[in-house]
């Protein structure tokens, strides 16, 4: 699992950078805060082993996006 969060998270980075720098750090850390939040309560949820695979997916995709934008909010 931890393997597999790695390999999509690292995967995804650049295409947060990407985002980030087309609508903005403070947004897309925003959009990947929201979101991180709904796919942790979905993975609170989940039922069966699929959905909290799925849910940590949706985790660690959102967090490439969180991660691009809090670089720069921290020297704010």
């Amino acid at each position: 699992m931890v393997t597999a969060y790695a390999l999509v998270f690292g995967g995804l980075l650049l295409l947060g950078g990407r985002i980030a720098d087309f609508i903005g750090r403070k947004r897309a850390f925003i959009i990947g805060l929201a979101w991180f939040g709904v796919a942790s309560a979905i993975g609170g949820l989940a039922q069966t082993q699929g959905e909290l695979f799925g849910a940590r997916a949706l985790q660690c995709a959102f967090a490439a996006f969180e991660s691009e934008g809090d670089d720069d909010l921290a020297c704010v």
